[in-house]
């Protein structure tokens, strides 16, 4: 019982604090930056960070207390100036593009002739571009290795190719 107690005080502790007003939206004020000058920030802050290391390292600091001062590991600066000295300043910029899961039109080799058919279909049936895929596959212009795919599952990726075609 003395379990319960406590934790029925803290709730009631909980209800009666009193909550700060929310602040307005914090991002609103922010800049949105386009990729290409995320990926310029990223490596100005990569450079700096290498920057302020070595400059702890003249002032005397063992590499790790340096890595820690500068605010990384030191497996992390290593990587860093191996990148810069192996590609200079582009080294530092990452490599976003290679990120996520590839393309459906790009794992499964659909050519965009394949896409085009499918938009005509989804343009004089009247349909959705899913049901146009679905249509697509049953049809003898579709390949035979990518019937089977279609009729089990239609990407995304498919449908957007499709919807950008259309626009």
């Amino acid at each position: 019982m003395q379990g319960n107690a406590r934790v029925a005080a803290g709730i009631s502790s909980i209800a009666q604090r009193k909550m700060k007003p929310r602040a307005a939206n914090k991002k609103a004020h922010r800049k949105t930056l386009s990729p290409s000058e995320s990926r310029a920030l990223k490596a100005d802050q990569r450079l700096a960070l290498v920057k302020r290391y070595h400059e702890l390292l003249l002032e005397g600091k063992t590499p790790r207390e340096a890595a820690t001062l500068a605010g990384a590991s030191r497996s992390t600066i290593w990587r860093i100036e191996t990148a810069l000295s192996e590609h200079d300043l582009a080294g530092l910029e990452p490599h976003t593009a290679n990120c996520g899961r590839k393309s459906a039109l790009s794992t499964w080799n659909i050519a965009e002739p394949t896409v085009a058919a499918v938009a005509r279909i989804a343009r004089e049936q009247q349909c959705s571009v899913r049901a146009a895929w679905l249509k697509f596959a049953v049809t003898t212009e579709c390949p035979p290795t990518l019937s089977p795919r279609l009729l089990k599952h239609v990407p995304p990726s498919l449908i957007n190719a499709v919807r950008k075609l259309n626009t």
